[in-house]
């Protein structure tokens, strides 16, 4: 004979079962910040930055938003919560909606403090213009080598003038690295460089 349970039984073990399934989905969401009321372009979430350092950050990127309408997000967090960064980036730039609607020409430049990682998401409208050996340029020499002495503030504002060049042309890659290579996630976002600061 077949042991079945009762019906109210069956109905807590499911609804139980159900209950486990959502706090799974909730745990895996507060992974990541929420997106910032009003919304803003520099996120210093890891406090690597000085109130004012941060203030100037947001009006060169707010300026250069509005006049190219292209939005340059910074985000600071403290570690990755066990994600490989370039997972990390594109589930935080398609969870916070980075860039415009319809252009896709967002650029998400995300630091973790304690896992010294660097990483540049771009959109589909500007992976011509910030290529993967653009962005590696710009970590390795305009970034990472403040990020070192513990100046964030320079590393994020030297980074953030390279990536509005890059975006006008303005910025060259090395020449042995003048080749990018391109690619999509499912997000729809390319994944550009990840480094090691």
């Amino acid at each position: 004979m077949i042991y079945q349970a009762p019906i109210s039984s069956r109905f807590v073990l499911t609804l139980l079962l159900l209950l486990g399934s959502f706090c799974c989905l909730f745990a895996a969401e507060g992974d990541f910040p929420a997106k910032p009321n009003p919304p803003r372009l520099v996120n210093d979430l890891a406090g690597t930055m000085a109130a004012g350092e941060v203030e100037e950050l947001e009006r060169k990127l707010q300026d250069y938003a509005v006049t190219s309408s292209t939005q340059i997000t910074i985000v600071t967090i403290r570690n990755l919560g066990g994600y490989e960064v370039a997972q990390y980036a594109v589930e935080l730039a398609n969870k916070w909606g980075i860039g415009q609607s319809g252009k896709n020409n967002g650029v998400l430049l995300l630091a973790s403090v304690d896992d010294h990682k660097i990483n540049i998401s771009t959109g589909y409208g500007l992976e011509g213009a910030l290529t993967d050996a653009m962005s590696g340029r710009i970590i390795r020499n305009e970034i990472a080598p403040a990020f070192r002495q513990n100046k964030f503030y320079q590393g994020f504002s030297k980074g953030a003038d390279a990536i509005i060049l890059a975006t006008k042309g303005e910025y060259k890659a090395d020449p042995q690295q003048a080749k990018g290579r391109g690619g999509f996630s499912t997000a729809g976002i390319v994944i550009l460089i990840m480094v090691i600061y």
